[in-house]
């Protein structure tokens, strides 16, 4: 019996199955948006998302910002503080995440049922949002399954992180980036200086 000829998996995805990824992201957020309180909430929470789908070597918040809109301090705080302190629930999000488990996987909450919510507000809101990004990955990969059997999860983050809209990484980015860390690098030594002063001081050593 002669042997089965193995043949390279069918991969038949079109720059425009691509290019409509970014929108998808954007349906796929409007099913969570109702859930978040306030209007910036919302657009931060997808920003965030967007963040944590990019190529990004390290996935914290002034890293992400940096990669993909350039010098904002205004925006990296305001994500800061949605992550580590903002006002919005991950319970009733990741009751929605159940009902879409349903629906994306056909299975009964997909075992999250046992998931609870305890403290370390900002660890919970990160691991809220990483959960999210997973279930949209594993969606994708299950949309094209037709067209791109053997697509994995890596795969549809890589072509993600090319799809959605950062800055271009040219030399004015390079720019803004530097003079964003040094001005960061000047505030810490400030800082830093400022309390090791305040201990002499304290010690008995007068320091102007």
């Amino acid at each position: 019996m002669a042997a089965p000829i193995e043949t390279v998996p069918k991969f038949e995805l079109s720059e425009q199955d691509v290019k409509l990824l970014d929108k998808e992201l954007e349906e796929y957020h409007s099913i969570f948006s109702p859930l978040y309180q306030r209007r910036e909430q919302r657009e931060r929470a997808l920003l965030y998302q967007q963040g944590l789908l990019s190529d990004c070597p390290r996935e914290s918040v002034e890293p992400m910002l940096l990669h993909l809109m350039g010098d904002d301090p205004n925006a990296i705080r305001g994500l800061q503080h949605f992550i580590s302190e903002g006002s919005w629930e991950d319970e009733p999000i990741l009751g929605q995440v159940r009902q879409e488990v349903d629906i994306t996987l056909g299975e009964d909450d997909g075992g999250m049922g046992d998931y609870e919510v305890r403290s370390w507000v900002g660890w919970h809101h990160h691991m809220t949002q990483c959960i999210l990004v997973f279930l949209f990955l594993v969606r994708v990969k299950l949309k094209y399954g037709d067209k791109a059997p053997a697509l994995t999860i890596p795969q549809v983050q890589l072509i993600l992180s090319v799809v959605l809209s950062k800055r271009e990484h040219d030399v004015a980015w390079v720019l803004e980036v530097t003079r964003y860390r040094q001005r960061r690098n000047h505030a810490a030594y400030i800082s830093h200086r400022k309390r090791r002063t305040e201990q002499l001081n304290e010690q008995g050593f007068a320091l102007i």
